[in-house]
């Protein structure tokens, strides 16, 4: 199973679900994505400059793209808790009415972080600051 995580590199909390994720079979190969530093027009031959990455990651398995809650959802049914944060991610993600209710409170703590750390916001245009 080829599992890849494209997040924003710039935000703490994406790089430390990234890093956190931990994929349960060990054949899984993990590919992570700062969609701030590198290309996004293929990862796993999927073409991800569409997406808007300042309205959530994605999750690419095995070609199939997800994102956003859906994406949360996804990872946290694919990984294994580490420590108490990540715990915490899989039990708020691990059903779709839990990361449809949950992930909008998440992205907004977000966007609030990254605008108290004057991160700017990705170019739809280029995918990039």
């Amino acid at each position: 199973m080829d599992v890849s995580i494209v997040y924003d590199g710039k935000c703490p909390v994406c790089r430390r679900v990234a890093a956190g994720a931990r994929v349960y079979q060990r054949r899984s190969d993990l590919e992570l994505v700062d969609a701030r530093r590198k290309d996004v027009g293929d990862v796993q031959g999927r073409d991800l400059r569409d997406l808007d990455f300042d309205e959530g990651f994605a999750v690419v398995v095995d070609g199939g793209v997800y994102h956003g809650a859906e994406a949360a959802r996804v990872l946290a049914v694919l990984t294994e808790p580490g420590g108490m944060g990540y715990r915490m991610f899989r039990s708020m993600m691990r059903t779709e009415s839990r990361s449809q209710r949950w992930y909008p409170v998440m992205r907004c703590a977000r966007r609030v972080l990254l605008f108290l750390l004057r991160v700017p916001r990705f170019d739809r245009a280029t995918g990039r600051q």
